[in-house]
């Protein structure tokens, strides 16, 4: 069901699917962008614990931890799918040295020069 979904939703276009099983599902169709947002763990640890108002860094590393092991396992299980892989990806960024706008602009100019959008 969730690769019949997330298929649909692309081939019918101008859809932003989020997560990792996205890349694997819709890797054989003609259009499309796969980006994957990276951090360094200390980064990731931090937003945690901001985010959920942790002040404890080592229970956030362990929510972070518990977090990507489970993902991990879904894609490895479910999809055969290992997210480790950069070639998998048109672009990867870098959250903590890249902001949010810098992001979206780079996409912008590559879905233009790719002709998805005007």
């Amino acid at each position: 069901k969730l690769v019949r979904t997330i298929r649909g939703l692309a081939i019918h276009g101008r859809a932003i699917i989020v997560g990792r099983a996205g890349v694997e599902i819709t890797r054989s169709l003609k259009y499309g962008l796969h980006l994957k947002l990276v951090a360094p763990l200390s980064y990731r640890i931090q937003k945690i614990m901001e985010l959920n108002n942790i002040r404890d860094r080592l229970e956030a590393e362990k929510m972070v931890e518990k977090k990507d092991r489970e993902r991990h396992d879904f894609l490895t299980q479910y999809v055969k799918f290992d997210a480790r892989n950069a070639a998998m990806y048109d672009i990867t960024f870098n959250v903590a040295r890249i902001t949010p706008e810098e992001i979206s602009q780079s996409v912008l100019c590559v879905l233009r020069s790719r002709g998805f959008m005007k």
